[in-house]
């Protein structure tokens, strides 16, 4: 994801993404201590990440590859900022294949009466994440846009 990102905001800015020195690390942990020892000049991870290096004064946040301001993060998106990068890390529910289609609606039922849980609202609040939840038709028909976009990036990468 990180890299994806980078490479659509080199692309932007003119410079061939292939040219860029990307560097992965296992974490935000690791990734922030890369950045304030110097060993790397930048990087792109998730806010909770580097939030308490940026609310310490430490690191500075240069901006956010979501497609929309992000309520109590008061940083530009990189639209903003005129670079057309918009990438956000998301998670899916899967399951294997060959489900009844009765246990398939009964697991998208229960993923429902999660999304509309006061645990799950605490946990969007808590972790300042935007829920972009779908279920069913929904999630496939952005699986496949995504994934679109995503071979785009790795196409542009050489891979």
């Amino acid at each position: 994801m990180d890299q994806m990102i980078i490479a659509q905001l080199a692309d932007e800015a003119g410079v061939d993404p292939k040219e860029v020195n990307y560097m992965a690390h296992s974490g935000g942990a690791e990734l922030a201590t890369a950045l304030l020892s110097g060993t790397i000049d930048a990087s792109v991870s998730g806010y909770n990440d580097f939030s308490d290096q940026i609310e310490a004064g430490r690191l500075k946040m240069l901006g956010i590859s979501a497609e929309e301001p992000v309520d109590g993060i008061d940083t530009p998106t990189m639209i903003e900022q005129g670079y057309d990068v918009s990438l956000v890390n998301w998670r899916g529910v899967v399951a294997p294949p060959g489900l009844e289609d009765e246990d398939v609606e009964e697991l998208r039922t229960i993923m429902r009466e999660v999304l509309e849980s006061d645990t799950w609202a605490d946990v969007l609040e808590r972790n300042q994440w935007a829920d972009s939840s779908l279920i069913g038709e929904d999630f496939e028909k952005n699986l496949e846009e995504e994934r679109i976009i995503v071979d785009d990036i790795w196409k542009q990468l050489g891979y």
